[in-house]
Parts: C-alpha cells; structure tokens; sequence
C-alpha cells in the first residue's frame, strides 16, 4: 500500500495566474490514486488541507503511520527562482532514497527534465513516517514554463500516469512474494507474480529468454501477455496457459515492454 501526501500549502501561489499548490497537487494526488487502482495497486490520498502548520503535518503523519503502508510519497512544486524542468527529490533513509531513483528517474527520463535528489532530515514528513518516504519537488512553480505546466489539467494528469507506471514497476521488481526455488543464474532477474497485479519488464533484444513457471501443484495458471514496442506501441497480445508445475519460455527479440498478468501465481525468470 502506498500513501500519497499532496502539499497542502493553499497560501503557495505560482507565477501563472490561477496557480495555487495546494489545489494542484492535490489534483495530482488524487490521480495518481486513480491510476493505480487501475494497476491493482492499493493506495489513499492523506491530506490535511492544513497549509504547511505543523499540526497538519503531524495529523498527516500519524494517519499513515496508523495505515502501516508499503511507502509514503508526498507531492509538491518548489519555489526556486527561474530554475526550470528540475525534479527534486528528499530522503531521509537509504530505502527512500531507492524509492525516490525508482520513481523521479523514469518519470524524468519520459518528460526531458532534470533528475535531483537530497537527503534530509528535518522535514517532518520524511523524519516521522514509519515507512520509506519520499518528498517530491515536482516542478518549480516560481519558474513560468515550470508553472504553466503544472497549472495544466492535461499535463497533472499525464505526470500521475508517469509516477503511477514508474512506483508499479519498483514494487514489482523490488517485492518478492517467495523465494525461488532454484537460487539466479548470473545475469538472470528473478520475479514473482501474485493474482491479479500486473508486472511490467522493460526487455530488449539479444539472447534475452523470459520464462515463466506455474509454481501450483495443482491447477493451471492462464498467463495474458501484451507486448509493446519502445516507442508504446501495443505489437501483441497473448494468453498463454501453464500446467502445474509446467514451464513455457519466450525469446527476447525487440525493445520495449513486457505486461503480465495472471489468474495466479507463476514465477518469471528473464535471462540472457
């Protein structure tokens, strides 16, 4: 489960007329939520609507601490100046600082903007949530190409998809629901797949083979797999039907993108 914690600084208002941080982040928030139940991915949005007091900040930390999640994400825009298509991410630990790369470094990567990360230990959030946090300078909202951005619905909505896509695929390659049955080969990524949840492999071409076990003893699992070129592109899709215990294997021949989902659990070995 994933607790996102929008700004609630309503008094932070950008250089683009009708710009304000609390209500925009809190927009983003919320679609983020959206886009990951669409993933079959658990996650609430806690917010105060306090402003930056530290009494909401502390009812905000005690309701996710109270939720026990996964990680805790909260959402903001900067004021920095004119510094521009900057993303800036605070930790406090080392497991929010792998949870900051998983998640800013994709999103980064997809709109052009530049990559940042710090730790910190006095933001509140971040010192007293129980879980791996994150704080996220989106964009800087003292910037105007920053701001009219984030004051654009379109682009708040494609920024939650980007930051949804990027927390599914580190969730899904960090939790292993089991261990293997065999110990990884060298060079070979091992992952575990669980009723209903999608799991995304960014594959490319050489001697790459994806195999994909039923770990049951007794029932079949019905695998879907869609495939995508790099440019997002859907090339194929699939059901493939496994045996218990069964294995089917695949060959690796073009870039882009791998989607799973099953009716149960099955254990995917990528390797070269």
């Amino acid at each position: 489960m994933l607790v996102i914690n929008p700004s609630s600084q309503m008094h932070n208002v950008g250089v683009v007329g009708g710009y304000i941080e609390g209500v925009a982040m809190k927009d983003l928030g919320f679609q983020m939520e959206a886009e990951l139940d669409e993933l079959g991915i658990t996650s609430t949005v806690v917010w105060s609507g306090r402003g930056d007091r530290i009494d909401g900040l502390k009812q905000e930390v005690r309701a996710a601490n109270k939720m026990n999640p996964d990680h805790f994400i909260s959402l903001h825009s900067d004021s920095a100046g004119s510094r521009s298509k900057v993303m800036l991410a605070f930790y406090y630990s080392d497991a929010g600082k792998r949870l900051a790369d998983a998640v800013c470094i994709p999103v980064c990567n997809k709109f052009g903007f530049e990559y940042r990360s710090r730790k910190n230990t006095s933001f509140y959030v971040l010192k007293h949530t129980k879980m791996p946090a994150v704080l996220i300078e989106t964009l800087n909202h003292s910037s105007h190409f920053d701001c009219a951005l984030l004051n654009s619905p379109d682009f708040r909505n494609g920024l939650a998809y980007e930051l949804a896509q990027a927390y599914a695929e580190y969730i899904f390659w960090d939790i292993l629901l089991d261990q293997p049955d065999e110990p990884p080969k060298e060079g070979e990524i091992i992952m575990y797949h669980a009723t209903d949840y999608k799991h995304f492999l960014s594959v490319e071409p050489g001697d790459k083979v994806l195999r994909l076990s039923n770990v049951d003893d007794d029932s079949t699992c019905t695998v879907t797999r869609i495939l995508f070129d790099e440019h997002g592109t859907k090339i194929k899709e699939q059901e493939v039907t496994i045996d218990p215990r069964a294995t089917w294997s695949m060959k690796i021949n073009h870039y882009g993108l791998v989607v799973l989902k099953s009716n149960a659990r099955f254990t995917a070995r990528l390797s070269r």
